[in-house]
């Protein structure tokens, strides 16, 4: 249906919610098409993602004839790459939450087609979905701490001694707090080293917030 759709006539009357496949990518299912398709949270490399992207809008073309046009541009891509320090997970819902917010708010389409989505647009987007559901998530108390991390350096990798200096509470109320945070995605322990003390380091999620 959507193939005779797509040569109609009436193909420029309508927009297809092509953003909502995103959500097919997120659920990682298991397709030869995709060999670097990982289900774990090792990262993936830049390049793999990008074959990944491109095997994927490949798929959805609806005319052959027609060649495909990615619906976010590479910049965008890139930076939330970066962002998410190759963890496809976080980066494919940041992409499928930011394009299905974003449906029918960017440039019309013209005879080229539809523009892709730029930086400024999906960063607003995420911005603001990402504060709003990590506050509610997370109640003042927990989300004044994370905003105080993420204020100070988003990048930093921080022990829990430093953050009991940040936070300016107890050693126990650290390893609650960073238990919390952990829980809903805002905060990833890294591997310890020998003896090292834990480093922990805010995601792509709390950063975008």
């Amino acid at each position: 249906m959507l193939y005779r759709l797509g040569i109609s006539e009436y193909r420029e009357q309508f927009l297809l919610k092509g953003a909502m496949l995103f959500a097919l990518w997120y659920d990682m299912p298991h397709r030869p098409a995709f060999p670097c398709l990982r289900t774990d949270r090792l990262p993936v490399a830049q390049g793999q993602m990008e074959q990944l992207l491109a095997n994927r809008y490949a798929s959805l073309q609806l005319d052959p004839e027609h060649p495909w046009r990615a619906p976010v541009e590479d910049a965008v891509v890139e930076w939330l790459y970066q962002l998410f320090r190759g963890d496809l997970r976080g980066m494919l819902k940041a992409l499928e939450d930011g394009m299905t917010a974003l449906l029918g708010l960017t440039a019309a389409a013209t005879s080229a087609g539809v523009a892709p989505v730029g930086m400024e647009d999906l960063l607003l987007v995420l911005q603001h979905r990402n504060q709003q559901e990590l506050e509610d998530q997370l109640g003042p108390t927990a989300w004044e701490r994370l905003s105080a991390w993420g204020n100070r350096d988003p990048e930093a990798l921080e022990i829990q001694t430093g953050l009991k200096t940040l936070w300016g509470i107890s050693q126990p109320a650290v390893s609650q707090t960073l238990q919390h945070l952990t829980a809903v995605g805002a905060v990833e322990a890294l591997p310890r080293k020998g003896r090292e003390p834990i480093q922990y380091m805010l995601t792509g999620t709390a950063r975008l917030a």
